[in-house]
């Protein structure tokens, strides 16, 4: 398998989804495969998605599942649906094979799991004490004259601050994660 991209998270290294679909959508092997996708069950609040991948026959040859909430982050806010089928895709195409040396879950998969754990923790501590959370955000200059913007988030894991970008759509542009100095 040719190298893809990884992004490392907490010293791990993880694959993208999207380079995951490169890979399939470029490979021979996988021409005229088909990634298909489906919502499982939805509330108001929750979605599950299903995908599958399917040969040229129609056989359904690996599948991946995917769980969002709503209220887990800022992004699921306006995009759950979106992230669990991107989710649910990368989990399907780690079955099949794709971009799993390290493990099955994509980068982008961890990344919605270490900001679930980081909004409970921002919770758990709002709770605890009893005053009003205020996100902190800063606009950094990237290289080439854009400016990107990023959040303040903790990591109970590595005991500090970091920035994470706030518009994922960029993520695949600009670095996901930034250190965090003062």
């Amino acid at each position: 398998m040719e190298n893809l991209n990884t992004i490392n998270i907490h010293g791990k290294m993880y694959i993208p989804v999207n380079e995951r679909i490169k890979y399939f959508r470029n490979q021979k092997q996988y021409e005229g495969w088909t990634i298909e996708t489906e919502i499982v069950s939805m509330t108001d609040t929750s979605v599950v998605m299903k995908t599958f991948i399917k040969d040229t026959t129609g056989r359904v040859v690996a599948t991946g599942y995917s769980a969002e909430d709503r209220n887990a982050s800022q992004i699921n806010a306006t995009s759950m649906i979106e992230n669990a089928e991107t989710s649910a895709v990368g989990r399907a195409l780690g079955m099949l094979g794709i971009g799993i040396d390290t493990s099955v879950a994509s980068a982008d998969e961890v990344n919605n799991a270490v900001r679930r754990q980081e909004n409970t923790n921002v919770q758990q501590t709002q709770n605890n004490t009893n005053t009003s959370y205020q996100p902190e955000y800063r606009d950094f200059q990237m290289e080439d004259g854009n400016v990107v913007r990023y959040k303040k988030a903790y990591s109970k894991r590595n005991n500090g601050y970091f920035w994470l970008i706030v518009d994922e759509s960029l993520a695949n542009t600009y670095p996901k994660f930034l250190k965090y100095e003062g």
